[in-house]
């Protein structure tokens, strides 16, 4: 992928979710605080265990997302990963994985934290989707449960 204008940030980080009702200038914020980078097909993103550096942006490609080295799903373009371990000085929950070659926008640490404070509805917005996120582990818990009383009695 060639190397984005600030206008191909703003479009690319419009496709996700998180970012869909900010204003222009705070898009323009976001876009000036990523830089980008490529990941070849088959190669890790980041490594679940390890330290949370960065936050992620998939603007191209698809990657795989497993735990415990089981396949929990694919994710391609407007998905993000990498805020859980920022937000909370944990370690990766997951091992993601590029599938295609992945053109990525990143934003480190440093730069992630200030837009917290910078970007009205940033957080906000995280905070939404680290909720719906919680909602459907929670569905699928409940749903796992019903299936080994089911199997088990």
């Amino acid at each position: 992928m060639k190397k984005l204008n600030q206008g191909e940030k703003i479009e690319f980080i419009q496709l996700s979710p998180l970012f869909q009702n900010l204003t222009k200038r705070q898009l323009g914020l976001v876009a000036k605080n990523t830089y980008q980078e490529t990941i070849e097909a088959n190669r890790p993103i980041v490594k679940q265990g390890s330290m949370g550096k960065e936050f992620f942006i998939i603007a191209d490609g698809i990657a795989r997302v497993e735990i415990d080295g089981k396949f929990v799903k694919n994710i391609s373009q407007g998905a993000y990963f990498g805020e859980i371990s920022l937000l909370d000085g944990r370690p990766m929950s997951a091992t993601i994985l590029s599938e295609t070659d992945v053109h990525l926008l990143c934003v480190n640490k440093t730069s992630f934290s200030s837009l917290l404070e910078k970007v009205p509805g940033f957080k906000d917005k995280l905070i939404l989707g680290l909720c719906n996120y919680i909602r459907k582990s929670e569905v699928m818990i409940q749903k796992l449960k019903t299936t080994l009383d089911d199997s088990f009695g």
